[in-house]
């Protein structure tokens, strides 16, 4: 019995040594936490900024039956190119220096069609653009989608409604940039594709 109270209270002892040892190592772990996360969060948890946003609304004149036959529109698309002319449209959206609407590049990824007016936007992500040179509304005429040529310009952000000037837009970065365009399928602009 005497073996057992003595191999008791050794237990008993270690067993409280660990407990208050367990204590103060997570103590210091927890301060040592606390202390890596106070000094790696330079700025402490601020939320992560805004994204960049270049959003509009695309005006379609004369409305609904302004727009072409239905089998001639397979798609529609807004494209924003950082430099223009691109030297190859594919290998600039790819590299993400082109943004387009909707993401994918499925035949059943589109903008709305045969409506009136359509809103759009694009998160364009970091680091931005200082400016967009080209911004443009772009129809699937042909389904060789990989084809420049199966694409043609519908409407452009431009100089006060001239269809035959783009204009530049000037990007604010984490905020929302606006381009509303005008599309008029009875006087296109330019076709810069083809």
């Amino acid at each position: 019995m005497r073996v057992f109270c003595l191999i008791t209270h050794v237990v008993l002892r270690c067993t409280a040594s660990f407990i208050a040892n367990r204590r103060a190592v997570l103590l210091w772990l927890w301060c040592g936490l606390l202390g890596a996360a106070v000094v790696g969060c330079d700025e402490g948890l601020k939320p992560p900024p805004p994204p960049t946003i270049l959003s509009g609304t695309i005006t379609y004149v004369g409305g609904r039956a302004s727009w072409p036959p239905a089998d001639s529109v397979l798609n529609l698309r807004l494209v924003a190119f950082k430099e223009f002319p691109p030297r190859d449209i594919f290998g600039e959206i790819i590299m993400r220096r082109a943004y387009y609407t909707p993401e994918g590049l499925t035949l059943d990824s589109t903008l709305a069609k045969f409506a009136e007016r359509t809103a759009y936007s694009i998160e364009i992500p970091d680091p931005a653009p200082e400016e967009l040179q080209y911004i443009a509304v772009v129809m699937l005429v042909n389904p060789q989608i990989l084809l420049p040529s199966s694409w043609r310009v519908v409407g452009i952000h431009n100089v006060n409604g001239d269809n035959t000037r783009p204009a530049r837009l000037r990007v604010t970065p984490n905020a929302e940039n606006r381009a509303d365009i005008r599309v008029d399928f009875r006087n296109l602009p330019p076709q810069p594709f083809n």
